[in-house]
């Protein structure tokens, strides 16, 4: 028991002795000062060249505790950091658990000093690796008022710096939790705040991770790795967002949202690689990318492949800077653009080299500069061409342009000469500009407002930069602008300052000046420039005889003065009697009291007023000439006469009054003459009044227009109430306010009445127009009486009378004639509408003048149409009724007669029942209709039809339907037939009888196909190569497709200059649009006869082949001539305008050059002088023969042959050729009679039959005056 006694006595005697050192340990730190900066000194930091001294400690490890003047420094002083204070406060659970904890740590005026020029890598840091292993950490640190100093040389950059967080260690490994930190450069101003983010701070690198925060106004992000060991790799990422690119780059490329930078740096050894892009922050685009290496070497520091790319233009090159303080760069720009940067107003790629050489002062502020630069854009040759080249010096502030510096625009150049100085702000600068278009600077720098010139000249600048003097001389040749023009313009000019005093001249010579029709030869103005005042010395423009001159002068721009004013230009006489004096005061232009003298007339003015209103005005006019102003006017005016009248004007409390009176004497408007025009008016405020407006013409009064306006600001709400009194009033004058396709004329009498508000108008009309034209159409008179209100114009009587017909309609249309209207359109299309028109006349009037190729369509037409619904429904009604109608087609002969039927239109469905028509040959055509009467009615009607042609009526047909839902686009649906109806063209060119059957359809393509049957038919028409176009067809109108079918059974005759023959087969006819007629098919010759050149072919066999792509057909004819006894064959082949003839003799005895001579000369003859003299009189009277043969068969319709026989006799009496005449006739397609008188005692006449058995044989008889018969037959063969 005393045992254990003891041994508790002890141990308690123990543990209090333990207590009491631990406790007299914790609560006296400041006894330990010495032994803590030991242990730190010699077990801490004791490898890593650093050592440590502290001032003295505070307070009790229990609670805070201050540690005071703490220093530490590494050995070869490159890095040393002192603070005033640090306060901490010791986390005991920590502490317990091993580790090294702090509840707080706050540290004060920290000053840390770095020598970068001493600066040795860092290979480890224990100490780092020693305070993770301890597991170092502080819930919160706090760094307050601090500063760090960066010596580099003889400089220093000091840095702001404060900083809250907290610490952590964890895998030998420091890790600094960024809740603020705050970095200021007082170099630079630039301030970064740091918001989040963590530092590691190990033995090997420091990283940083997901550090956020500002840069100045700009938010920035940072993650990187710096190894300490230059051995290895390190990298940071930087992006830098909210970046307004137009402060830095251009508006071209700028997006409405902000855009972010990336930077990557990589680092090893001494390599720097640099890497990053410009970005559009809403979509991401890469706008600009860069990139560059630098190195650092012995001698300096190496930026190597440098490279800006903005869109396509890029700028690249190397830089190198020396330690020795000289940094030289040399950088290529290809495809570079101007616009980019707004230095130009159009896109330029510009290629060149820029050498930048520079030379800096230890303390690397800019010292000495030489640029060189050479570049140009791609556009040599034209205005828009752009060079640069020349050198730019920096020394002892400044800038020096020693050689000329060039610039090249267009065709010329401007090069520039001197220097400033940065310092005094002193300028000495010479300009001569070589012949560049003054245009291409417009192009340059977007000035849109300068004309077309050529300059040439010097400017010199000097003085201050702000107020420099100004002297030189420029030529300016060939401008021009929209309103004006000068061949030339030379100015000289002097100023002492351009803005203080403006001491100085300007002198001006001009030649040739156009402003607008006003014309000059010469211009000559001086003018002297003495503080505030511009004197005009001298203006002097002239032109032959005449010229304008004025001097005056120009004070402060407030106060003009002229103080003569003299012109005769475009033959008007024009001065003032007293000076001209205009002053600008508070915003106000007061004019004085001024007399114009014009020709014999005057003018009287004065004015107070500004940009908005007049205050004051008084305007009196004598004896004007209204065709002086059209003499200075581009655009006239339709109006002339004498002009007497005043004008005055005030404004008192903001309410403008104005007083008028006018009288136009002896006057013109348009085509309208008229003795005199009075009117007087008043404008009270808001209120306008038109006392009189009174036109007289031939001593009547034509028009009296007189009422009242309340303006009311010219809001909708204005009253109106006007009336007006016609009498015989030409309406032509008003067709300038009216759609120039109205072409509206016409004596109007008759009176309305305009009342109600601008938007809700009220009119009532009673008028009656004698000679109405309206567009293309005639009248003789128009009554008309009704009222517009509530936008609807409503027909109450109207009444129309042209020389064939009376037109009545009635109702209503909803129209805006509103004089201010919320609509676009007049026509209000969603309102309803009534409208009733009916006609009756003897002509088709109102429509056929629309149709250009319809001369006219008379009868008894009767018509009605009906309209309801809206314009955007509409519904048609109505009825057309046509008796005896006679439709003259301008492409036709003959009308179309006996026109007769009703259609009906019913729900916009325009329905022809049946329209009938009759074509038929009239009586009086066919002279030999008489013969061929007789020849039917002895052959019974066998050899002609005994057709009754007054008996055929209604032979043409049209029945179906036209859906008119879309007035302007139809849907038709039409049948035309014809039985034995008669077409003849006007020029006889073609001339036919048959049967058609044609159906018309479609909408926006309308289709015209069928069938045209001809019984006889006969083209005249000569054929000639025309290739087939296609020209453009309209939107505007619906294409119209032909496509025709003509089957063809004999009794088709061809007849011009190339053939005479009948023909058999098929064609087609088609048409596309506005493209020209294409023809298609084939057909075979029956009979007929071809001519080539002199000589008459009669053909045996062939076709014709119709190629659609030209009107000049394709044959393959065999034909024979009888000459001299002798049967000539003749195969024609090829295009019909150019055949190829080969020649053969029926018994193959003549060579191949006695048949050209027989075919030329008809017979063959021998050289002598006689013989060629008979074969000039026989080739000249086998012409004759031919040409009267040809002519006369054509010109009848009885006879289709006509020969004339031993022609050459009549001309040359040693002929012994027979003259003979022989007339014939085909009485149907295979039966052919003739008659041959012979004028020779030897010959008898004779009577032929000929009878077609069949295509190829034939049986011949004739009877003669001896009672002989001959009976043979005929055989075409081939060979």
């Amino acid at each position: 028991m005393k045992r254990r006694n003891k041994a508790i006595f002890i141990l308690l005697i123990i543990l209090a002795l333990l207590f009491g050192s631990i406790t007299y340990i914790i609560t006296s730190p400041k006894k330990w000062s010495n032994e803590i900066v030991n242990y730190i000194n010699n077990s801490l930091i004791r490898d890593s060249s650093w050592n440590l001294s502290l001032g003295n400690i505070d307070g009790s490890l229990f609670t805070d505790f201050e540690l005071r003047d703490i220093y530490l420094r590494n050995k070869d002083g490159t890095m040393s950091l002192f603070t005033e204070s640090v306060k901490l406060n010791i986390d005991f659970s920590s502490i317990f658990t091993g580790s090294w904890g702090l509840s707080n740590l706050t540290l004060n005026n920290i000053l840390i000093s770095i020598d970068s020029n001493n600066e040795k890598e860092f290979k480890d840091i224990k100490l780092i690796e020693r305070l993770a292993k301890r597991e170092l950490k502080s819930k919160k640190i706090s760094i307050n008022n601090s500063s760090l100093i960066l010596k580099s040389n003889n400089s220093e950059n000091i840095y702001k710096f404060e900083a809250d967080g907290r610490l952590i260690s964890q895998n030998n490994v420091l890790s600094f939790e960024i809740i603020n930190f705050f970095v200021k450069d007082y170099f630079t101003d630039n301030i970064i705040n740091i918001d989040r983010g963590k530092v590691r701070l190990s033995s090997d690198d420091i990283s940083l991770r997901n550090i956020k925060g500002k840069l100045n106004q700009y938010t920035i992000s940072l993650n990187g790795v710096r190894n300490f060991n230059i051995n290895e790799n390190s990298n940071f990422w930087i992006q830098i967002d909210d970046f307004k690119i137009n402060n830095f780059i251009s508006k071209r490329i700028m997006s409405d949202s902000l855009v972010f930078v990336d930077i990557n740096l990589d680092i090893i050894k001494d390599q720097y690689k640099i890497n990053g892009s410009i970005n559009d922050k809403s979509t991401n685009r890469k706008m600009v990318l860069f990139n560059s290496k630098i190195i650092n070497e012995l001698n300096g520091v190496n930026f190597e492949n440098i490279l800006f790319e903005i869109e396509n233009s890029k700028i690249q090159g190397n830089a190198f800077l020396f330690l020795n303080k000289k940094f030289n760069s040399k950088l290529n720009l290809e495809n570079f653009d101007l616009n980019l940067f707004q230095l130009s107003s159009q896109d330029s790629k510009i290629d060149g080299i820029l050498d930048l050489n520079i030379v800096f002062n230890d303390f690397y502020q800019v010292k000495n500069v030489e640029s060189k630069i050479s570049i140009q854009n791609n556009r040599f040759g034209s205005n828009d061409f752009f060079s640069v080249f020349g050198k730019i010096y920096y020394e002892k502030s400044k800038i020096l342009l020693k050689d000329s510096f060039v610039f090249n625009l267009g065709q010329g150049s401007f090069s520039l000469v001197g220097d400033y100085n940065i310092g005094k702000e002193h300028l000495n600068l010479e300009m001569k500009l070589n012949n560049p278009e003054l245009e291409s600077f417009s192009h340059l720098f977007n000035i849109s407002f300068l004309p077309k010139s050529k300059i040439n000249g010097t400017i010199y600048l000097s003085g201050l930069i702000d107020n420099p003097s100004l002297r030189g001389n420029l030529n300016f040749n060939n401008i021009k602008s929209n309103n004006y023009s000068l061949d030339n313009l030379s100015s000289t000019f002097s100023f002492n300052s351009v803005n203080n005093s403006k001491d100085g001249s300007l002198f001006l010579n001009g030649k040739n000046i156009e402003f607008e029709d006003i014309n000059y030869d010469n211009l000559e103005m001086n003018f002297y420039f003495l503080e505030d005042t511009i004197y005009i010395a001298k203006a002097n423009l002239s032109k032959d005889n005449e010229n304008t001159i004025f001097s005056g002068e120009i004070i402060n721009f407030e106060n003009i003065n002229i103080d003569q004013f003299r012109s005769n230009i475009n033959g008007e006489k024009i001065h003032i009697v007293e000076p001209l004096k205009i002053s600008y005061y508070n915003n106000k232009f007061q004019l004085e009291p001024s007399k114009f003298i014009i020709n014999n007339g005057n003018i009287e003015v004065s004015a107070n007023f500004n940009f908005n209103k007049i205050f004051k005005g008084n305007l009196n006019v004598k004896n004007f000439e209204i065709n002086v102003i059209n003499s200075f006017l581009k655009d006239k005016i339709p109006l002339s006469g004498i002009l007497n009248g005043t004008l005055l004007g005030n404004t008192i409390d903001n309410k403008i009054n104005i007083e008028g009176k006018i009288d136009i004497s002896n006057g013109k408007y348009e085509n309208f003459l008229f003795e005199d025009l009075f009117t007087d008016f008043s404008l009270d405020d808001d209120e306008f009044y038109l006392e009189k407006f009174k036109i007289y013409s031939n001593k009547e009064l034509k028009l009296d227009i007189f009422g009242y306006y309340n303006m009311i600001n010219s809001n909708k709400n204005s009253e109106i109430d006007f009336s007006a009194y016609f009498n015989k009033f030409d309406l032509s004058s008003l067709s300038n306010f009216l759609p120039e396709w109205w072409n509206i004329n016409g004596d109007i009498t008759g009176s309305s009445v305009l009342s109600g508000k601008l938007n809700a108008s009220n009119l009532k009309f009673s008028l009656d127009v004698k000679n109405p034209t309206f567009s293309i159409l005639e009248a003789e008179a128009i009554n008309i009486n009704g009222t517009y209100n509530n936008k609807r114009l409503f027909f109450e009587n109207f009444v129309g009378y042209t020389k064939t017909g009376e037109y009545y309609a009635e109702g209503y249309i909803p129209i805006d004639l509103d004089i201010k209207s919320e609509k676009n359109t007049t026509l209000v299309l969603d309102d309803p509408i009534d409208l009733k028109i009916h006609g009756n006349s003897n002509s088709f009037e109102l429509v056929t003048p629309y149709f250009p190729d319809v001369d006219s369509l008379i009868g008894n037409i009767d018509f009605e149409l009906i309209l309801d619904g809206t314009f955007t429904n509409l519904n048609r009604n109505g009825f057309i009724d046509i008796n005896e109608g006679k439709l003259y087609y301008s492409h036709l002969d003959l009308p179309i007669s006996g026109i007769n039927g009703y259609a009906l239109l019913k729900d916009n469905m325009f329905i022809i029942d049946n329209f009938t028509a009759t074509s038929v040959i009239p009586e009086d055509t066919n002279w030999g209709k008489d013969l061929r009467y007789n020849i039917s009615k002895v052959s019974g009607g066998r050899l002609f039809k005994n057709k009754k042609i007054n008996e055929i009526k209604n032979n043409l047909s049209l029945t179906g339907t036209m859906d008119m839902t879309y007035f302007f686009k139809p849907n038709l649906a039409f049948i035309l037939n014809g039985k034995d109806i008669y077409v003849r063209s006007l020029l006889g060119e073609i001339e036919a009888t048959g049967d058609v059957n044609i159906a018309i359809t479609g909408k926006d393509t309308i289709n015209i196909s069928g069938d045209i049957v001809p019984y006889e038919a006969v083209l005249r028409m000569e054929f000639y190569d025309e290739n087939i176009s296609n020209p453009s067809i309209s939107n505007n109108t619906p294409t119209i497709n032909y496509k025709l079918n003509i089957p063809i059974n004999d009794k088709l005759y061809i007849q011009n200059s190339q053939i005479d023959a009948e023909v058999s087969g098929n064609m087609s006819i088609f048409k596309n649009g506005e493209e020209s007629y294409r023809y298609a098919g084939e057909l075979d010759v029956v009979d007929g006869k071809f001519y080539y050149y002199s000589d008459v072919f009669n053909v045996q066999d062939g076709n014709l082949i119709f190629d659609p792509t030209q009107l000049n057909p394709k044959l393959n004819i065999n034909a024979s001539t009888n000459i001299s006894g002798e049967q000539i064959l003749v195969n024609l082949s090829g295009y019909l305008d150019d055949p190829v003839l080969i020649l053969e003799h029926s018994d193959n005895f003549f060579s191949q050059e006695d048949l050209l001579q027989l075919l030329t000369l008809q017979k063959t003859f021998n050289g002598s002088a006689d013989e060629l003299g008979k074969q000039s009189a026989f080739i000249f009277g086998k012409f004759l023969e031919n040409e009267i043969e040809k002519n006369f068969s054509r010109s009848n319709p009885i006879f289709n042959e006509f020969d004339i026989e031993g022609s050459s006799a009549i001309i040359d009496p040693s002929n012994n050729s027979e003259v003979a005449l022989k007339l014939g006739t085909r009485v149907t397609s295979n039966l052919s009679l003739s008659y041959k008188r012979s004028f020779s005692l030897l010959k008898n006449n004779e009577l032929g039959v000929e009878y077609r058995l069949n295509r190829n044989v034939s049986l011949v008889a004739s009877y003669d005056e001896d009672g002989q018969v001959r009976l043979k037959y005929r055989r075409k063969y081939k060979f």
